[in-house]
């Protein structure tokens, strides 16, 4: 496939292409698809001055996939990926162990607590820890269409409420909720 000029790629090659992926997983080629998908699509805004006017439907069609992950009773969800709560409680304590200043624990605790991304987790503010209600405010995650509401509501135990008391003390609301600083010398 990486010996074909964009120009020239069509329907058929893209499809050869993704029949040549059948040693993978479905959801794997699925992903791989996906990712080519992008990547072409890209190019075409690009170059899409020489490149023909249908380029996007070809690659829309060419990389349509024939079967579904459901059809072939497989599940979305990778194995292995959801902790069981005694793993979780594990998981807490040791980095509440290990931790000299607390910063690594809290961050395990939240995505305990909240179930959010890395990514939503480095958006929130100290603003969005409401302790008079309990909860804390988690940014909608930058993964799927974009449905989700700006922020989610999280109900906190008052485990979690008691150690965001500590780590939000005395910081002005507009300040990221983690941070870590680090010192290099120059």
């Amino acid at each position: 496939l990486a010996g074909i000029r964009l120009h020239d790629l069509t329907e058929a090659h893209l499809k050869a292409w993704l029949g040549r992926q059948k040693h993978l997983k479905l959801l794997t080629r699925q992903r791989l698809a996906n990712d080519l998908k992008a990547a072409l699509n890209h190019c075409y805004v690009q170059y899409r001055r020489v490149l023909p006017n249908d380029f996007p439907i070809t690659v829309k069609i060419g990389l349509k996939p024939e079967e579904h992950y459901w059809e072939n009773g497989e599940s979305r969800a990778r194995e292995n990926q959801i902790l069981d709560d005694e793993e979780v409680r594990r998981t807490i304590k040791l980095s509440i162990v290990r931790d000299k200043d607390g910063d690594f624990a809290l961050l395990v605790i939240l995505l305990a607590a909240t179930g959010a991304r890395f990514s939503q987790l480095r958006r929130m503010r100290v603003s969005d820890v409401q302790l008079e209600h309990s909860r804390i405010l988690v940014p909608s995650s930058f993964k799927g269409k974009g449905k989700s509401p700006a922020l989610t509501k999280i109900p906190l135990g008052s485990d979690v409420a008691e150690r965001l008391r500590v780590a939000v003390e005395g910081r002005r609301p507009d300040e990221a909720l983690l941070q870590k600083w680090r010192y290099r010398q120059v």
